[in-house]
């Protein structure tokens, strides 16, 4: 993973968020490369689980910020939590009921959600609300 530095947007509570995902992610990513994530049930259980909150409170969080701050890219960046949450709803379920999937397709998607997603969009959010602030 990137230096954490590069996922610090200057807005407290979006930060802390992104670093408990960076966490559990840096924990996932641990445990999978010592004992191999399928033979390790229940850190993956545990991760899904994170996730599933995360995308509940996180998602929410930042399109209430992204409304009451009329935020221009509202409708994109709403889609990529709506398209990241259904992804990952079907990898759950592939990983959890089917055993379908390598757990380390968990690994990857979490990955490419930090490196593309909060680098990336949550950037362009947190500079639009720094400048301009919810009263």
């Amino acid at each position: 993973m990137k230096e954490e530095q590069d996922f610090r947007h200057g807005i407290e509570w979006m930060d802390f968020q992104h670093q408990q995902l960076i966490d559990k992610f840096n924990e996932l990513h641990d445990t999978c490369s010592s004992t191999g994530c399928s033979t390790n049930r229940p850190s993956i259980d545990e991760t899904i689980t994170f996730i599933e909150h995360y995308i509940s409170e996180h998602f929410g969080l930042e399109e209430l910020y992204m409304k009451k701050s009329t935020y221009p890219d509202y409708k994109k960046h709403e889609r990529e939590h709506l398209m990241f949450s259904n992804d990952f709803r079907q990898l759950r379920h592939r990983i959890t009921e089917k055993g379908a999937v390598k757990p380390d397709e968990l690994v990857s998607k979490l990955a490419n959600w930090i490196i593309n997603h909060i680098a990336n969009s949550d950037r362009l959010l947190a500079a639009y609300l720094l400048k301009k602030p919810i009263r």
